[in-house]
Protein backbone atom coordinates (compact mmCIF):
# COMPACT_ATOMS: atom_id res chain seq x y z
CA UNK A 1 0.00 0.00 0.00
CA UNK A 2 2.56 2.30 0.60
CA UNK A 3 2.98 5.53 3.40
CA UNK A 4 1.13 7.74 0.83
CA UNK A 5 -2.01 5.66 1.80
CA UNK A 6 -1.94 4.25 4.75
CA UNK A 7 -3.19 7.10 6.67
CA UNK A 8 -6.09 7.51 4.06
CA UNK A 9 -7.61 3.86 4.94
CA UNK A 10 -8.39 5.23 8.64
CA UNK A 11 -10.75 7.68 8.07
CA UNK A 12 -14.11 8.26 9.13
CA UNK A 13 -15.94 5.08 9.98
CA UNK A 14 -12.69 3.54 9.64
CA UNK A 15 -11.00 5.75 12.64
CA UNK A 16 -14.13 5.50 14.56
CA UNK A 17 -14.51 1.68 14.71
CA UNK A 18 -10.97 0.91 14.50
CA UNK A 19 -10.62 -0.16 18.25
CA UNK A 20 -13.92 -2.16 18.32
CA UNK A 21 -13.01 -4.26 15.60
CA UNK A 22 -9.55 -5.12 17.00
CA UNK A 23 -9.96 -5.18 20.76
CA UNK A 24 -10.12 -8.48 22.64
CA UNK A 25 -7.98 -10.31 19.55
CA UNK A 26 -5.05 -11.99 20.54
CA UNK A 27 -2.40 -9.90 18.41
CA UNK A 28 -4.02 -6.99 19.93
CA UNK A 29 -3.99 -7.96 23.84
CA UNK A 30 0.09 -9.01 23.32
CA UNK A 31 0.99 -6.05 21.49
CA UNK A 32 -0.75 -4.61 24.03
CA UNK A 33 1.11 -6.26 26.87
CA UNK A 34 4.86 -5.94 24.54
CA UNK A 35 4.54 -2.02 24.79
CA UNK A 36 3.50 -2.20 28.45
CA UNK A 37 6.90 -4.66 29.22
CA UNK A 38 9.18 -2.74 26.98
CA UNK A 39 8.38 0.62 28.29
CA UNK A 40 11.75 1.86 29.98
CA UNK A 41 11.63 2.82 33.75
CA UNK A 42 14.00 5.78 32.82
CA UNK A 43 11.78 7.53 30.37
CA UNK A 44 9.81 10.62 30.74
CA UNK A 45 8.16 11.65 26.90
CA UNK A 46 7.03 9.58 24.23
CA UNK A 47 6.23 10.42 20.87
CA UNK A 48 3.72 7.73 19.43
CA UNK A 49 3.10 7.62 15.92
CA UNK A 50 1.14 6.63 14.70
CA UNK A 51 -0.72 7.10 17.19
CA UNK A 52 -4.37 6.16 16.44
CA UNK A 53 -6.87 5.84 18.65
CA UNK A 54 -4.29 6.94 21.27
CA UNK A 55 -4.52 2.76 22.85
CA UNK A 56 -1.36 2.99 24.57
CA UNK A 57 -2.19 6.16 26.06
CA UNK A 58 -3.14 4.45 29.70
CA UNK A 59 0.11 1.97 29.74
CA UNK A 60 1.88 6.16 29.27
CA UNK A 61 -0.15 7.22 31.80
CA UNK A 62 0.60 5.15 34.53
CA UNK A 63 4.53 6.13 34.39
CA UNK A 64 3.51 10.24 34.43
CA UNK A 65 4.85 10.34 30.76
CA UNK A 66 4.51 13.25 28.54
CA UNK A 67 2.64 11.74 25.61
CA UNK A 68 2.54 13.69 22.16
CA UNK A 69 1.25 11.79 19.34
CA UNK A 70 1.32 12.27 15.67
CA UNK A 71 -0.53 10.17 12.70
CA UNK A 72 -1.80 10.94 8.99
CA UNK A 73 -5.07 10.21 9.40
CA UNK A 74 -6.97 13.28 11.11
CA UNK A 75 -9.95 10.89 12.14
CA UNK A 76 -7.62 8.80 14.18
CA UNK A 77 -6.09 11.98 15.74
CA UNK A 78 -9.76 12.85 16.82
CA UNK A 79 -10.21 9.50 18.21
CA UNK A 80 -6.84 9.74 19.72
CA UNK A 81 -7.91 13.29 21.83
CA UNK A 82 -11.33 11.26 23.60
CA UNK A 83 -8.69 9.69 24.95
CA UNK A 84 -7.51 12.24 27.24
CA UNK A 85 -4.36 12.98 24.59
CA UNK A 86 -3.69 17.01 24.26
CA UNK A 87 -0.23 17.16 21.65
CA UNK A 88 -1.30 15.30 18.77
CA UNK A 89 -0.01 16.44 15.41
CA UNK A 90 -0.97 15.83 11.81
CA UNK A 91 2.71 14.24 10.14
CA UNK A 92 4.18 12.14 8.27
CA UNK A 93 6.35 9.71 10.17
CA UNK A 94 8.88 9.49 7.42
CA UNK A 95 9.67 13.30 8.29
CA UNK A 96 8.97 15.05 11.46
CA UNK A 97 9.41 18.87 12.40
CA UNK A 98 10.36 17.62 16.32
CA UNK A 99 13.89 18.28 17.26
CA UNK A 100 16.56 15.84 17.57
CA UNK A 101 16.47 13.96 20.26
CA UNK A 102 13.20 15.84 21.27
CA UNK A 103 12.08 12.14 22.65
CA UNK A 104 13.08 9.93 25.31
CA UNK A 105 10.96 7.28 23.61
CA UNK A 106 9.38 7.01 20.52
CA UNK A 107 6.78 3.82 19.63
CA UNK A 108 5.43 2.84 16.54
CA UNK A 109 2.80 -0.33 16.13
CA UNK A 110 0.89 -1.48 13.31
CA UNK A 111 2.23 0.73 10.43
CA UNK A 112 5.21 -1.01 8.88
CA UNK A 113 3.20 -3.79 7.45
CA UNK A 114 1.80 -1.22 5.58
CA UNK A 115 5.05 0.74 4.06
CA UNK A 116 7.19 -0.68 1.37
CA UNK A 117 10.83 -1.68 2.39
CA UNK A 118 12.66 1.59 1.79
CA UNK A 119 9.63 3.52 3.61
CA UNK A 120 10.36 1.56 6.88
CA UNK A 121 14.04 2.32 6.48
CA UNK A 122 13.14 6.38 6.20
CA UNK A 123 11.30 6.19 8.82
CA UNK A 124 13.22 4.10 11.32
CA UNK A 125 15.94 7.12 10.29
CA UNK A 126 13.29 9.62 11.67
CA UNK A 127 11.91 8.09 14.58
CA UNK A 128 16.19 7.67 15.58
CA UNK A 129 16.64 11.05 15.17
CA UNK A 130 13.88 12.22 17.52
CA UNK A 131 14.28 9.68 20.25
CA UNK A 132 16.71 7.85 22.31
CA UNK A 133 14.63 4.80 22.63
CA UNK A 134 12.76 3.01 20.15
CA UNK A 135 9.77 0.69 20.26
CA UNK A 136 9.24 -0.81 16.92
CA UNK A 137 6.43 -3.33 15.94
CA UNK A 138 7.48 -5.30 12.81
CA UNK A 139 6.66 -8.83 10.70
CA UNK A 140 9.79 -10.18 9.50
CA UNK A 141 10.77 -13.45 7.40
CA UNK A 142 13.73 -14.84 8.13
CA UNK A 143 16.55 -14.46 5.35
CA UNK A 144 16.00 -11.89 3.07
CA UNK A 145 12.89 -12.51 1.46
CA UNK A 146 10.44 -9.50 1.45
CA UNK A 147 7.09 -10.07 0.37
CA UNK A 148 3.29 -9.38 0.38
CA UNK A 149 0.77 -11.06 2.04
CA UNK A 150 -2.64 -9.38 0.56
CA UNK A 151 -1.69 -5.90 0.64
CA UNK A 152 0.41 -6.07 4.16
CA UNK A 153 4.69 -6.61 4.01
CA UNK A 154 6.37 -9.23 5.60
CA UNK A 155 10.16 -7.42 5.87
CA UNK A 156 13.28 -8.81 5.43
CA UNK A 157 14.66 -10.17 8.84
CA UNK A 158 18.38 -8.96 7.47
CA UNK A 159 17.47 -6.14 6.03
CA UNK A 160 15.21 -5.12 9.24
CA UNK A 161 18.55 -5.78 11.41
CA UNK A 162 20.64 -3.93 9.41
CA UNK A 163 18.40 -1.01 9.26
CA UNK A 164 18.86 -0.81 12.74
CA UNK A 165 22.71 -1.05 12.35
CA UNK A 166 22.73 1.93 10.28
CA UNK A 167 20.55 3.94 12.35
CA UNK A 168 23.10 3.29 15.15
CA UNK A 169 20.76 1.46 16.69
CA UNK A 170 20.91 -2.32 18.49
CA UNK A 171 17.96 -4.45 19.81
CA UNK A 172 17.79 -4.27 23.71
CA UNK A 173 14.77 -6.55 23.82
CA UNK A 174 12.24 -8.69 21.88
CA UNK A 175 8.77 -9.75 22.33
CA UNK A 176 7.04 -12.35 20.39
CA UNK A 177 3.74 -11.65 19.23
CA UNK A 178 2.58 -15.47 17.64
CA UNK A 179 5.44 -17.58 15.93
CA UNK A 180 4.56 -15.75 12.63
CA UNK A 181 7.34 -13.24 12.34
CA UNK A 182 5.49 -10.62 14.42
CA UNK A 183 7.24 -9.23 17.06
CA UNK A 184 8.06 -5.65 19.36
CA UNK A 185 11.72 -4.77 19.25
CA UNK A 186 12.89 -2.08 21.82
CA UNK A 187 16.25 -0.59 20.53
CA UNK A 188 18.75 1.75 21.93
CA UNK A 189 21.30 3.54 20.75
CA UNK A 190 25.03 2.03 20.71
CA UNK A 191 27.10 3.61 22.30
Amino acid sequence: MGAEKVGKRYRGKGAAKYDEKRAGKKKWILENQGVEALIPDEVSTVLDIPVGTGRFYPSYTKRNLIVTGGDTSPDMLKEAKKRGIKDLHLIDIRKTSFADKNFDLAVCIRLFGWFEPLEVFDAMSELARVADVLIIGIRTNQGDAFCKNESLWNHSHTEFLRWVDEIGYKIDTIFLIGNNGNAIYRMVKCE
